[in-house]
């Protein structure tokens, strides 16, 4: 018998595996999954004694807020006799990460201001990581909320900003942002 319930974040997969033996010796037994809204799949469902079965729950949009699956399996008996367990999932929504930055030119710190929000019963954000796009380098990430940083070099710069909140559920944001080029004198 199937009574979990577990909460997911938009974008988790959950994987689901079952398994029903028949009754009897030489009855073939078969084994379904249905959800009344989406984000399962099937992958596998053999039928057989035993019969296996698997699938894979996707968090989504689209399905914010307890799912509940349907898993069964019945043999081919005469009667035929079903065997039934319930999986909730919970779906919640996770943070939305957004910055911005202003321009700048090369050797000025560039500020980061954080404008990411959590969504609403998740608690606060914690563990914000930048990464400020400098690959040839080890030392261009942060853990500070809002920071600055310095580019010494002009041109484009692809930042990425990761937020948690404390359900675990993540939103990463990445934007470009410029560093201009000094005018010539002459």
């Amino acid at each position: 018998l199937v009574c979990d319930t577990f909460s997911i974040c938009i974008g988790d997969t959950v994987p689901i595996l079952a398994q029903f033996l028949s009754p009897e010796i030489g009855q073939i037994t078969t084994a379904t999954a249905t959800s009344a809204g989406n984000g399962l799949t099937t992958i596998l469902s053999t039928p057989g004694n035993p019969a296996n079965f698997s699938a894979i729950f996707v968090g989504m949009a689209s399905n914010l807020g307890v799912n509940t699956i349907l898993l069964s399996g019945t043999d081919n008996g005469t009667p035929a006799q079903t065997t039934t367990g319930l999986i909730h999932i919970n779906v919640i929504a996770g943070p939305t990460a957004s910055f911005t930055s202003v321009g700048i030119c090369p050797g000025a710190a560039m500020p980061f201001t954080n404008l990411s929000t959590s969504a609403p019963g998740n608690g606060p954000l914690h563990s914000p990581h930048w990464d400020f796009g400098m690959t040839a380098l080890t030392n261009d990430t942060s853990n500070i909320v809002s920071p600055t940083y310095v580019y010494n070099t002009p041109g484009t710069y692809q930042v990425t900003l990761s937020v948690v909140d404390s359900m675990g559920c993540k939103d990463t944001a990445q934007q470009n942002v410029s560093v201009y080029y000094l005018p010539l004198v002459s």
